[in-house]
């Protein structure tokens, strides 16, 4: 099961980055176009992401793609959410939202380090934070599209809805309880100790208990990445327009590849630009 696997997802990593070179020779205004920058990113994560997975089971290993398809699956639902939008600026300020969330985080720790270093015992150089504080202020200077007026009239760092407060009711009840499931694999959890610690009553191996589970999560990893590209084929409609057989293509052969893992787990149904 693995080597057949590994090869779906090796020709998917190959689909993907013949999709992206035909955008090689594009350039994107991060502010203008944000969106068809987020959409390039998430071509290159898609190829990587199914490359790693690939060598990875290739190498034996179950829980690894697993955690990998958590990844695919929390870029899908941003890419699918900024799609959702119904008009151009409602897309931009989504992609901004979506890139500005690590630097309000960011933001966040830094203040909690200010606030330890006012303190009796600080862990913290004054070097360190001020250099802490230079980052953010940068940020903030280069980019004041990412920012926004608080409600402590300050300006802050944009941060888009957490993950599942971007999906639909239906997109929730479908497809969260994979990234549940992907989950558990990334620290110890009494729900795994039937895998790890073979407290199953039998006298399978780990490989074995996990044949099944991990076939159904890179069917919907698959999923997942066949419909980023499927946005991507939107999103690129109007650059390098003679390249866009290449990109049909592409995705023609993701929609078999998807074909061939799904293995009757949920249907598909044809070709479109959301899951539901």
């Amino acid at each position: 099961m693995n080597i057949e696997y590994a090869e779906y997802y090796s020709e998917a990593s190959d689909s993907v980055a013949r999709f992206a070179d035909t955008l090689a020779d594009c350039h994107f205004d991060e502010v203008n176009q944000a969106v068809e920058v987020f959409a390039l990113q998430a071509l290159a994560i898609c190829r990587d992401n199914c490359r790693a997975i690939s060598i990875l089971l290739r190498q034996g290993l179950f829980a690894e793609p697993i955690i990998i398809s958590r990844s695919l699956f929390e870029l899908f639902f941003a890419i699918h959410w900024i799609l959702e939008a119904t008009t151009t600026e409602e897309k931009l300020e989504r992609a901004y939202q979506l890139e500005a969330t690590p630097y309000h985080e960011f933001a966040k720790e830094v203040r909690l380090i200010e606030e330890n270093f006012r303190g009796p015992d600080p862990r913290w150089s004054a070097q360190k934070v001020k250099e802490f504080r230079a980052v953010i202020e940068k940020i903030k200077n280069d980019s004041p599209f990412l920012l926004h007026m608080s409600k402590r009239n300050q300006l802050e760092f944009k941060k888009a809805p957490a993950l599942a407060d971007r999906m639909t009711p239906n997109e929730r009840l479908r497809f969260y309880q994979v990234y549940r499931f992907a989950s558990f694999f990334t620290h110890p959890t009494p729900s795994l100790k039937q895998v790890y610690l073979k407290q199953t009553g039998t006298d399978q191996s780990i490989p074995d208990l996990m044949q099944e589970p991990l076939k159904q999560t890179l069917a919907y990893t698959m999923f997942f990445v066949q419909n980023v590209c499927w946005h991507c084929v939107r999103i690129f409609e109007s650059y390098n327009s003679h390249q866009a057989p290449v990109r049909d293509e592409c995705h023609t052969n993701l929609r078999i590849l998807l074909d061939k893992t799904n293995k009757g787990y949920f249907r598909t149904g044809p070709p479109a630009p959301s899951p539901s």
